[in-house]
């Protein structure tokens, strides 16, 4: 239709907000944000919505001062609060017209892109049906003691879903393959952890000695 598209995803809530919100600094660390402010110089906002986004790899939240409202993501996307008590992200975007601010090129991402700087053919020519990204956005509203407990363990269940295998097994003449069980399991740890621990890596250290590096967490991020 020749018109350029945004596509975001707004939730609206009564939270008293204030202008802040939080974002996740790439899934394990989480970053206060205040609308129209930066934290280290003055800020002078000529971009209302685009300067007020930042990167959301796994979740974001508003809060007042007893309820949080998080939103949680299975694709990465650009978020921000825009007006007190909301949130949005931006699902996909696919603009046809340069904004002048120095890309150089239409924000316009297709199927295929003649190369660049190339004699004799159209330099960054975008050919082809345009991409399509698709998110899964999950959201939760409790209180703001237990937020971090339902929101953290959520985003591992999205992020760390069981990856099942399956392989051919020889059976003997005596046996049945509807018969033929095989166990190949093996775990770091002889005791389940506390809940609020996460391990995060298990990595052979020295094969001599035979020291693996192990990595624990705290789950929902306090100290």
């Amino acid at each position: 239709d020749g018109w350029g598209k945004e596509v975001i995803n707004h939730f609206s809530t009564d939270l008293v907000t204030t202008g802040n919100y939080w974002t996740d600094s790439n899934g394990r660390d989480v970053l206060h944000r205040k609308r129209n402010e930066r934290p280290y110089y003055p800020y002078h906002n000529d971009e209302p919505v685009a300067g007020n986004y930042y990167p959301v790899t796994t979740a974001m939240y508003i809060r007042d001062r007893t309820r949080q409202f998080t939103i949680l993501t299975d694709t990465s996307n650009a978020g921000g609060s825009i007006q007190d008590g909301s949130l949005e992200l931006l699902c996909h975007r696919r603009c046809l017209h340069k904004d002048g601010w120095g890309v150089g090129e239409v924000l316009n991402e297709t199927a295929r892109i003649t190369p660049y700087f190339q004699k004799g053919i159209p330099n960054g020519e975008h050919l082809g049906p345009g991409l399509i990204q698709r998110a899964t956005h999950y959201i939760t509203l409790t209180s703001i003691t237990r937020a971090a407990s339902v929101w953290r363990r959520k985003i591992d269940d999205i992020y760390f879903q069981p990856q099942f295998s399956f392989s051919t097994v020889a059976v003997g003449n005596n046996a049945s393959a509807e018969h033929h069980t095989t166990t190949n399991a093996w775990a770091p740890l002889a005791a389940t952890l506390a809940k609020q621990l996460q391990l995060i890596t298990v990595q052979q250290w020295s094969t001599s000695e035979k020291m693996l590096l192990l990595r624990v967490g705290h789950q929902y991020g306090v100290g």
